[in-house]
């Protein structure tokens, strides 16, 4: 009893040290400001809320409670929500840290001023940075000028940086810059066109959602991750649209034949579109893809994929449209293999299997109903986790979509004849998987593909592998002799590389003419003392 009395008596303790305090203070314009602290036993506080609403806060470096003082290290999510008219923002020098999303919808910030002596932040003119300059943290949504030139310093815009931003224009990205964060221009209704330098590889969820005028995405000719045409937005190799413009004023968009995969929101907002037309090789449609096209009303469907006039399906391509050109249906053979196929292009998806044979050899093509169709991608979760062993794809096959072999632990080889793309994890979670033949004409190996596989002995790349995606060999360390290299595009692109199963696997020749590139694994990144 005497131990639990003392549990709670320090309990109590725990919260009074831990509790809220309010201290009153003044703004330039005479308003009364409260900033209420979280206090910390070890001295140090965090600003949990303002009320108020000053045109200028002031966050200071310390505040008294009880006769202690505690240094102001943070600033607690939602600490500024009520701070709607706030257009200038000073941080002392004893802050170290901000929440995400803190600064997300202060749209009326015009500046941010950092302290001098700050060991974690700064600002140049009114924009915030980390302490040495190199990652832009946020740029004031209302801060004036109708553009902006990151500064050389920067590597990184961090999510949601020029969110909101109103006013600006044009911005200009420096070769140097090599990563976005999610959602880094949304709602800067009047941004027009963004040239992505050679730099950059690394793209962030909805970078350009509500960019309302936004007429041209345009990307450096020697950029390796990315590509634009006509001003959309490509994963280099055109497998993947990122993004179309959303201020396009084109009403007719004809889907190139390279695309298998439309992004998340790829489409979204674009009012002007009218007439859309789907090639043959599509796979996918993210979500919400085509999310407020009003005007889309014509959908010619080329694909295998279920496209219904009038439904939220596929991204909603076909939600405001009275009828669809292009019939797909669906077909179950004796073997276990369920089909969709296009009555007006002629082409099938392999969309499921529930068969008894571990050795399965593909056909090129499939007799539904009469007619002949000619099989050229493997739907999502076709296989998911089946007690396949072996694969041979035809050369008719150019896709195969996320999670199509997911979880498929038996399976052990695995060769791919005119494949040219491997979705989101294909085959991840494939145990035994000895041995990847992609040798025919691969080019695109997405995220995670073939993640945490440890288990591959031999893989054979064409020389015409244009990417690879974050972690697709994730379970696996490659080496060139003792040099550890990144599985990247360049690295691999026309060679074979063997190991012994335990997760390492060794360059063993080129089997092309292609000439290999040296990229090291970097260092981490430490900034200048």
């Amino acid at each position: 009893m005497m131990e639990r009395k003392l549990l709670a008596i320090l309990a109590i303790a725990a919260i009074a040290v831990a509790a809220a305090t309010v201290i009153v203070a003044t703004s330039h314009t005479g308003e009364k400001v409260e900033i209420i602290y979280d206090l910390n036993d070890d001295l140090t506080a965090g600003v949990e809320d303002v009320t108020g609403d000053p045109v200028r806060l002031t966050i200071p470096s310390q505040t008294v409670s009880d006769g202690k003082t505690y240094t102001v290290t943070h600033i607690e999510y939602g600490a500024l929500d009520k701070c709607g008219k706030m257009e200038y923002l000073n941080l002392p020098s004893s802050l170290m840290y901000i929440e995400d999303g803190v600064l997300d919808s202060r749209y009326s910030l015009k500046g941010i001023d950092v302290a001098e002596g700050n060991e974690f932040y700064s600002s140049v003119d009114g924009v915030l940075f980390d302490a040495y300059k190199k990652l832009l943290v946020k740029y004031p949504a209302s801060k004036t000028g109708e553009s902006y030139t990151v500064p050389e310093s920067a590597w990184v815009i961090m999510d949601m940086a020029f969110c909101g931003a109103s006013k600006l224009k044009g911005v200009v990205l420096h070769d140097g810059i090599y990563s976005f964060g999610n959602f880094t221009f949304k709602d800067c209704t009047s941004l027009r066109s963004v040239t992505i330098p050679e730099s950059l590889s690394t793209i962030g969820l909805g970078s350009f959602n509500g960019c309302s005028s936004l007429e041209s995405i345009d990307v450096s000719t020697k950029n390796k991750h990315y590509e634009s045409e006509d001003g959309i937005l490509y994963q280099i190799g055109g497998y993947r649209l990122l993004q179309y413009p959303i201020g396009s004023s084109a009403a007719v968009f004809e889907l190139p034949e390279m695309v298998m995969e439309i992004s998340d929101g790829a489409f979204a907002e674009c009012t002007k579109l009218k007439e859309i037309t789907l090639n043959g090789n599509l796979i996918w449609i993210g979500a919400k893809a085509f999310e407020g096209c009003t005007s889309l009303t014509t959908v010619h469907n080329n694909s295998c994929l279920p496209v219904i006039a009038g439904s939220d399906m596929c991204g909603s391509v076909a939600k405001y449209a009275s009828e669809v050109d292009g019939t797909v249906g669906s077909y179950v053979d004796d073997d276990g293999f369920a089909y969709s196929y296009n009555m007006k292009s002629g082409i099938a998806q392999i969309t499921g299997y529930r068969g008894e044979a571990k050795d399965l050899s593909i056909e090129a093509d499939v007799d539904i109903e009469e007619d002949k169709y000619e099989i050229n991608s493997i739907g999502i979760i076709a296989f998911l986790g089946t007690d396949v062993e072996k694969v041979s794809l035809p050369s008719t096959l150019v896709s195969i979509a996320a999670t199509a072999f997911y979880g498929c632990g038996s399976l052990t080889d695995f060769a791919a004849g005119g494949l040219a793309y491997i979705g989101i994890s294909a085959f991840s979670g494939c145990s035994s998987l000895a041995r990847i033949d992609l040798d025919m004409s691969i080019s695109f190996v997405d995220d995670s593909a073939f993640e945490d596989i440890s288990t591959i002995k031999r893989i054979e790349f064409d020389s015409g592998l244009m990417y690879v995606g974050d972690d697709a060999f994730s379970g696996l360390e490659f080496f060139d002799g003792e040099t550890e290299v990144i599985p990247v595009a360049e690295e691999l692109s026309g060679t074979i590389w063997t190991g012994s199963g335990d997760g390492k696997v060794y360059y063993s020749r080129s089997q092309s003419t292609a000439v290999r590139t040296r990229f090291p694994l970097p260092s981490k990144v430490c900034p200048a003392s």
